[in-house]
C-alpha cells in the first residue's frame, strides 16, 4: 500500500463507509470503502478533506472479540409495545455468517477508547457492534480520490 498511517483513527471519518471484507483468520482486519480521511491527518497533502477506498484498517495484537446484535422494540400503531428483543451477544461459531452479512452494510463509527476499538454497524434488520482490544491501529491505502468522485 501507498499510504500508511499508525494510530491515527481520529483522523479518519468512517461514518456512510461500509465494509469490504472483515478478515479474523490472522489478526484482526477490515477493508473499507468510501473512508473519509479528514485533513489533520498525517498523509493528507492537500489539508481537505478526501477520501480512499479499499483502506486496509488492523488492529494490532487483537485480543476479547466481542460481536453483539442490538435488540429493538415493535410497536403497534397505537403505541403499545408488542414485542422486544434484548441485545445478544454473537457467538462465536456464527462470526462467519454475521460477518459475509455485514459485508457493503454502512458503518455508523469506528472509535477507540484506550485499547478497546468500537465499530458500530447497520445491518439489514438490526444494528451491530463489534469490539475488540488491541495495542495499536494501523491503516493502509493506496490513493486519495476527491470527496465528488464516485
Amino acid at each position: 500500500m501507498k499510504y500508511q498511517t499508525n494510530n491515527e483513527l481520529s483522523h479518519f471519518s468512517f461514518r456512510e463507509s461500509f465494509f469490504h471484507d472483515i478478515q479474523v483468520a490472522q489478526g484482526f482486519v477490515l477493508t473499507l470503502d468510501n473512508v473519509h480521511i479528514l485533513p489533520e491527518n498525517t498523509c493528507n497533502r492537500d489539508i481537505r478533506l478526501m477520501r480512499c477506498n479499499e483502506m486496509e484498517l488492523h488492529i494490532l495484537e487483537p485480543a476479547n472479540l466481542e460481536v453483539w446484535e442490538e435488540g429493538n422494540r415493535i410497536y403497534n400503531a397505537d403505541g403499545k409495545l408488542m414485542k422486544q428483543e434484548e441485545d445478544r451477544l454473537i457467538s462465536k461459531e456464527e462470526y462467519k455468517e454475521v460477518f459475509t452479512m455485514l459485508l457493503e452494510q454502512e458503518i455508523y463509527d469506528i472509535t477507540q477508547k484506550g485499547n478497546q476499538y468500537e465499530i458500530i454497524v447497520q445491518g439489514e434488520e438490526h444494528g451491530y457492534v463489534i469490539r475488540v482490544e488491541g495495542s495499536e491501529d494501523l491503516e493502509t491505502w493506496n490513493r486519495f480520490l476527491n470527496i465528488n468522485s464516485f
